[in-house]
């Protein structure tokens, strides 16, 4: 349920964002590849996916944000403000 919930988080965020941004830090970048990784997606689209929520949410926010939906399993409303944003 969860990889599948990630997929289709990972899906609904794919995009070319580009731009000037602040990335996150390390440890937030790998674990987010990793499980965007994990729910089937490519390095390269999960990096894309990545640098489009970094130019739109600060990294707390994104924590915060992401944890709850790995809890919940539905997007939280300024998650997914952030990625209707980039589509």
């Amino acid at each position: 349920m969860i990889k599948t919930l990630s997929l289709l988080f990972c899906l609904t965020l794919i995009t070319s964002c580009g731009g000037n941004h602040k990335e996150f830090t390390e440890s937030v970048r790998q674990n987010f590849l990793i499980d965007c990784q994990q729910g089937g997606l490519t390095l390269d689209s999960c990096q894309k996916t990545l640098a489009c929520i970094e130019k739109r949410m600060t990294e707390d926010n994104f924590v915060v944000e992401y944890n709850l939906y790995q809890l919940e399993g539905k997007m939280p409303f300024n998650l997914s403000f952030a990625v209707s944003n980039c589509l």
